[in-house]
């Protein structure tokens, strides 16, 4: 768990992501932007996965209830 609490990792370690992707030229959009527009969602889950944190998504149809 690299010594970070699971609030610390959620919030530093997609930062830190990010913020490579700016440094790198992955985000050449500045400004203020929606992360949602302008993050690979892609490179983001798989830069979380090297560092320990998976990303699970569940798609509820409603038919569940």
């Amino acid at each position: 768990s690299m010594g970070l609490s699971s609030m610390m990792r959620c919030t530093a370690l997609p930062a830190t992501a990010i913020a490579r992707m700016i440094g790198d030229g992955t985000i050449s959009i500045r400004g203020t932007q929606s992360q949602e527009m302008v993050v690979p969602p892609e490179r983001l889950q798989q830069d979380l996965a090297n560092r320990g944190v998976m990303v699970e998504k569940t798609l509820y149809t409603g038919e569940e209830a």
